[in-house]
């Protein structure tokens, strides 16, 4: 199996992102399976932040999430938009 290189991956972004690390708490809100817990953001922008957490989320799941940046906490809602696993 080859390796990808960051380059390789094309860009589909709308809004520019910048690197910021910030403990999360989300809440999904799957009919199917509610699951909770705590993360990180990796990055953020205008309109989405990459998140690091244990669980696995299906697209298009309701979720909600606290994000402490800095010394304010913000409550956001918005769906789950897509995700990439890594396996351990």
């Amino acid at each position: 199996m080859g390796t990808m290189e960051k380059n390789d991956l094309k860009e589909r972004r709308q809004a520019k992102r910048k690197e910021s690390i910030n403990l999360i708490f989300y809440m999904s809100l799957s009919p199917k399976n509610t699951t909770e817990g705590m993360g990180k953001t990796l990055n953020l922008s205008k309109k989405g932040a990459l998140i690091e957490i244990a669980d696995k989320i299906e697209p298009s799941t309701p979720i909600e999430m606290d994000i402490a940046i800095n010394e304010k906490i913000f409550h956001l809602k918005d769906k789950f938009k897509n995700a990439f696993y890594l396996i351990w």
